[in-house]
């Protein structure tokens, strides 16, 4: 399954419940929050990219552009 926002914030409230019941240890949350939240800004970056390019008709940055794998 590929990871989307729903299962992303699925795993955050999961991450919290843990933290509560002790399960799992604060740094520990700490870096699977940081990782969520580099998530969530990559996918707001590509977003504003998105409609950047919309705004300059198709203007591209290369570091942007997926990468097609034959």
């Amino acid at each position: 399954m590929k990871p989307n926002i729903q299962a992303l914030r699925d795993s955050l409230v999961d991450l919290f419940y843990k933290i509560e019941k002790g399960q799992i240890k604060p740094p520990t949350a700490v870096e699977m929050n940081n990782a969520a939240g580099k998530a969530i800004a990559a996918a707001k970056l590509e977003l504003e990219y998105l409609r950047m390019k919309e705004k300059t008709k198709g203007l591209t940055v290369e570091f942007m552009e997926p990468v097609n794998n034959p």
